[in-house]
């Protein structure tokens, strides 16, 4: 008994393959843009220190306006990782949080997220005095704020 062969369009084979592959979704935002036309905001989620009771920090957290689009902060660092631009996005969120938090001015640090990854990149392309920079900018010494390596 023979099998038979099946036949595919071209079209469905590259749909298919974008799909298995996780290629460029195309309803995903330009997150230069987002980012360009200030569409992003920060929440502060306290962190608090257990044994007293006090907020220690915030850790900054952005979120993208519903009005805009719904989507997580993982969809973001996705789309950005797939438009070749993760380090300039997280770079730009540390600003904004920075911006907010200033604006805000509650106390302790403020803890913002970045990807190992684009620390790596930044320390390789000598580009770490590019973290301290934004930090001068606003005025904003380094030991009110922290770094939380993430694991996307």
């Amino acid at each position: 008994m023979k099998t038979p062969s099946i036949r595919l369009l071209p079209q469905t084979i590259q749909h298919w393959w974008k799909a298995r592959k996780g290629q460029e979704d195309s309803s995903l935002p330009d997150v230069m843009d987002l980012l360009e036309r200030k569409s992003l905001t920060t929440v502060f989620q306290p962190m608090v220190d257990l044994r007293t009771g006090s907020v220690m920090g915030h850790e900054a957290l952005i979120r993208i306006p519903r009005n805009v689009a719904e989507m997580s902060y993982e969809d973001l660092i996705r789309a950005a990782k797939e438009q070749r631009c993760r380090a300039k996005f997280e770079l730009g969120c540390m600003e904004v949080a920075i911006e907010r938090w200033l604006v805000d001015r509650p106390g302790g640090q403020l803890f913002v997220n970045f990807s190992a990854q684009t620390l790596v990149e930044l320390e390789e392309a000598e580009g770490i005095d590019t973290l301290l920079q934004v930090l001068r900018k606003h005025r904003l010494q380094p030991k009110r704020m922290g770094l939380d390596i993430t694991g996307y």
